[in-house]
C-alpha cells in the first residue's frame, strides 16, 4: 500500500512540472519541485498512518534503499566528460580547492558541534557536491539514522531554496556578469535544479556555463565520497552503532566494501562517457545519435522520478520533532553553505 502511494503521488508531483510553465514566481517553482513535495509527503503519511508506523517501517525502509539505489546507478548516464572541455583548468583547479577548504571547514565545524561522523559527512557532500542526491550517495557508504537523513535533506533543501533566490539578486548588487555568475551559481548552489533556476534568473547565458561547472562538481561525487570512506574505515576506535556514527562496511569482504549501486553507477558512466567521447573524436551516425541521446534523456528521467521516490520513504521514516541536534545541524549547514558561496565568489568569480 505505501509503495501505491509513493508512486502514484510522485507521478502527481512529476506530472506538475508539465504546467510549471503557467506559474509564476520562482519561489512557488522551487517548493512544487517533486523531491520537496515527496518529502514532504512522506511526512505527512506518516502522521496519517502513526497508529499503524510500525506495520508500514519496513515498506518505508524498502522503498528508500531501493528506489535509491537503482536512481544512483542510472544517475551515471548524465554525467558528460565532454563538457569539461568549455571549462579552463584554472577554473577547474579553484573550484577543487574551494571544495577543499570548504570540507575541512564543514568538518572542523559539526566536529565542535559534536554531529554524528554519518551526518557530518552528508552535510559536506550536499553542500559540495549535488544537494539531496548527493546525501543519498554518501548515506549508501556512510550509514545512520534515516531520521537524521531526511532531516540533513530537508535542511540540504531549504538552504538551497533560500541562495537559490537571494544569489541572482546578490550577483546584480555585485554588478557580476553572465560568465561570472554561471560559474558562481553552477559551482556554489546545491542541487541541479536549483543551480539552473538561480543562473536562469539572472541571464541564459548565466544557465548554460553553470550547468557545465555543475556537472564537474557531479561528477567529483563518487571520488570524493569514496575517498572520505576509504580515510574513515581506518581510523581507529569508530564507533558502529547505526544511530551515531556511520556504518562501514567490512573491509575483509570485496562485496561489502563496493556495494552493488557503485558498481552499476560507474559501468553506466563509462557506457555513455565512451559514446561522448567517441562522437567528439570520430562523429557518429544519425541514428546512434538520436538513440544515445533519447537513452540518456528518459535515464535521467527516470533516475530522478526513483530519487523522488525515495524521498517518500526517506520523508515517512522520519520525525521533525527538533531536539538540540537539530539546531546544530542547521546551523553547520548554513555555515558550510555560506562558506562554499564566499569561496567560490573569491576564487571564481573575481578571477573569471
Amino acid at each position: 500500500m505505501l509503495l501505491l502511494l509513493a508512486l502514484f503521488t510522485n507521478a502527481i508531483f512529476f506530472s506538475l512540472k508539465y504546467f510549471q510553465s503557467s506559474i509564476s514566481g520562482n519561489l512557488i517553482l522551487a517548493i512544487l519541485h517533486p523531491v520537496t513535495l515527496s518529502l514532504a509527503a512522506g511526512f505527512m503519511f506518516r502522521h496519517i498512518f502513526d497508529s499503524k508506523y510500525t506495520y508500514f517501517q519496513p515498506q518505508a525502509e524498502a522503498i528508500s534503499s531501493r528506489f535509491l539505489t537503482w536512481a544512483l546507478i542510472l544517475l551515471g548516464s548524465q554525467l558528460s566528460v565532454v563538457e569539461l572541455n568549455l571549462i579552463s583548468t584554472k577554473v577547474i583547479i579553484f573550484l577543487f580547492l574551494a571544495i577543499f577548504f570548504v570540507s575541512l571547514v564543514t568538518l572542523c565545524l559539526a566536529r565542535l558541534a559534536r554531529l554524528p561522523i554519518a551526518v557530518s559527512i552528508w552535510i559536506l557532500v550536499g553542500n559540495c557536491i549535488c544537494g539531496p542526491t548527493a546525501i543519498s550517495f554518501a548515506y549508501q557508504f556512510f550509514g545512520g539514522d534515516k531520521k537524521l537523513l531526511a532531516k540533513a535533506i530537508w535542511t540540504n533543501t531549504m538552504i538551497g531554496l533560500f541562495f537559490m533566490l537571494t544569489l541572482p539578486m546578490l550577483g546584480q548588487h555585485l554588478n557580476c556578469d553572465p560568465l561570472q555568475f554561471g560559474l558562481w551559481a553552477g559551482s556554489s548552489l546545491q542541487s541541479t535544479a536549483q543551480v539552473v533556476t538561480s543562473a536562469s534568473l539572472f541571464s541564459q547565458d548565466s544557465a548554460d556555463i553553470s550547468l557545465v561547472i555543475k556537472s564537474v562538481r557531479i561528477l567529483l561525487m563518487l571520488p570524493m565520497v569514496f575517498l572520505l570512506y576509504m580515510i574513515y574505515c581506518r581510523i581507529p576506535n569508530v564507533s558502529t552503532n547505526p544511530g551515531k556514527s556511520p556504518v562501514f562496511a567490512n573491509t575483509s569482504s570485496i562485496r561489502k566494501f563496493i556495494p552493488s549501486f557503485m558498481i552499476g553507477f560507474i559501468v553506466v558512466f563509462f557506457v555513455f562517457a565512451s559514446y561522448d567521447l567517441i562522437r567528439s573524436q570520430f562523429g557518429a551516425f544519425g541514428w546512434m545519435i538520436y538513440g544515445f541521446d533519447f537513452l540518456r534523456n528518459m535515464m535521467g528521467r527516470i533516475s530522478s522520478y526513483l530519487l523522488s521516490v525515495s524521498m517518500f520513504g526517506i520523508g515517512f521514516l522520519c520525525s521533525f520533532r527538533l531536539s538540540a541536534s537539530d539546531y546544530k545541524l542547521m546551523i553547520v549547514s548554513s555555515a558550510s553553505a555560506i562558506s562554499l558561496i564566499s569561496l567560490t565568489f573569491l576564487m571564481l568569480v573575481m578571477d573569471a
